[in-house]
């Protein structure tokens, strides 16, 4: 049953943070104007994007480190603490690669087309089909490698904790045995 409550607590938390950052907290300041120059939306550029305010990108991040942490304690021994901290900043690297918006490389491809006007047809262009985007492939490869060091790095630190744990006292100190 606890295990079930650390599980659904860590759901919760992630979800919940995420709302309260999106809905309570201050967002990006939009331009009042068409042409808005050099209007500074005071937004965190995260990866060449605007979407969060620092307040909102620090608890989103918080919350997803800490509710996949508990997520992860619920499944994992009670004494792999470092390990849950891992797979929590695993589960951020994931959310981030997975919501990282793909990039434009190109134009719109277009042709030449006429629509009719008032007083005849007006020559322009019609699209005839989408920008050719990067998908970023690289930075969530990267994400992703991040987040296996930090759960590989929690899984090695809460297995030294366990080795010193579970060791015998002769050896600890050093002496050997008379046996």
């Amino acid at each position: 049953m606890r295990r079930i409550a650390f599980a659904v607590a860590g759901v919760l938390l992630a979800f919940s943070g995420v709302w309260v950052a999106v809905t309570l907290l201050p967002g990006l300041i939009l331009c009042p104007s068409i042409e808005c120059g050099d209007f500074d939306a005071k937004g965190l550029d995260l990866l060449g994007r605007q979407n969060f305010t620092l307040a909102q990108t620090a608890l989103i991040a918080a919350s997803v480190v800490a509710g996949g942490s508990l997520v992860a304690t619920s499944a994992l021994p009670r004494r792999s603490v470092w390990t849950a901290i891992g797979a929590g900043i695993f589960g951020l690297m994931v959310v981030l690669s997975l919501a990282l918006p793909p990039d434009t490389v190109g134009a719109v491809p277009t042709r030449p087309c006429s629509t009719p006007g008032p007083k005849g047809p007006i020559q322009g262009e019609c699209v005839i089909g989408e920008a050719p985007m990067d998908d970023r492939l690289v930075y969530r490869g990267g994400f992703l490698a991040l987040g296996l060091v930090a759960l590989g790095v929690g899984c090695a630190v809460d297995r030294q904790r366990t080795k010193a744990t579970t060791q015998p006292p002769s050896s600890v100190t050093g002496a050997r045995s008379l046996s």
